[in-house]
């Protein structure tokens, strides 16, 4: 019979001094609340006994077809899902405005014979936070999107001047908590050595631009990207743009909540003027 080796990796000694090196403990929690489920993935937050309310992640691959499709890229050949969002967590944690992710905590690997069959990552708890695509649904008060568009805009902006590439920046991906952003989700984040320029930067930007041509109206639209690129976005970025939002708009927006039609001016670049000063107001 093959034996599972399980290999924790604690960032935080308050938890590895509460669950000592059993991190399979974690794993077996019951979740107290479910945020995402897929076949092979689960995000829920759980109760760690001696330390506190949690987020907990899992990857599992149990069909032998799911540990081939990934071999190199997930479950042999490269670092876990899990390690690699807690390394990308914690460059978003050292930009110079201050964390623009949830502290990650722990991570743990199974594997059989070397190959990765499932692993954990556990993230600090941001209360009281929703979905970027849920607040800017349910938020009436102009002021407080205003605030966490434009704080959004402003990490975006730091995010992209540090090289980071998130590759996953959809709104479901971001959290709001008391008119901050966050940034959740970022397995597959790319580094790269000098600040992207808007023609790599607006990958990021289409991916959440499917939210935001349909719960933003066109100027919170235009003023996020006036911040996110310090500056109006050239004719050719707001082209780029709609090219690359075109091109996953009706797989990403299946899962936004219901929010009825596209803003009308949803398939074309927006133009609306807007004044604002795009360097962040000290506190």
């Amino acid at each position: 019979m093959t034996s599972t080796t399980a290999t924790a990796v604690f960032l935080d000694a308050r938890l590895e001094s509460s669950v000592g090196r059993a991190a399979l403990q974690i794993g077996d929690l019951p979740a107290a609340r479910l945020f995402a489920r897929s076949r092979t993935t689960e995000t829920c937050a759980v109760f760690i006994p001696g330390f506190g309310p949690a987020v907990r992640k899992r990857w599992w691959w149990p069909r032998a077809a799911d540990r081939a499709k990934g071999a190199f890229r997930t479950t042999i050949g490269a670092a876990s899902p899990a390690r690699r969002e807690a390394e990308a967590l914690e460059r978003l944690r050292r930009l110079p405005s201050g964390p623009f992710g949830p502290r990650p905590l722990a991570y743990e690997e199974e594997r059989r014979v070397g190959v990765l069959h499932a692993c954990t990552l556990i993230l600090e708890e941001i209360e009281g936070a929703i979905d970027l695509a849920t607040f800017l649904r349910d938020e009436r008060d102009p002021a407080r999107r205003a605030a966490v568009l434009a704080d959004l805009g402003h990490r975006t902006r730091e995010m992209h001047h540090a090289g980071l590439l998130d590759r996953e920046y959809h709104p479901r991906n971001v959290l709001v908590a008391a008119s901050r952003a966050w940034k959740v989700d970022c397995p597959k984040q790319r580094v790269r050595p000098v600040a992207l320029p808007p023609s790599i930067a607006v990958e990021d930007l289409a991916a959440l631009d499917v939210g935001l041509v349909r719960l933003a109206s066109p100027a919170e639209r235009s003023a996020f990207l006036a911040i996110a690129l310090n500056g109006p976005p050239s004719v050719e970025t707001l082209v780029a743009l709609d090219v690359r939002r075109a091109r996953i708009d009706a797989r990403e927006s299946r899962r936004l909540p219901a929010c009825g039609a596209p803003l009308p001016d949803a398939s074309k670049p927006t133009t609306v003027p807007v004044t604002i000063d795009v360097n962040r107001v000290s506190d």
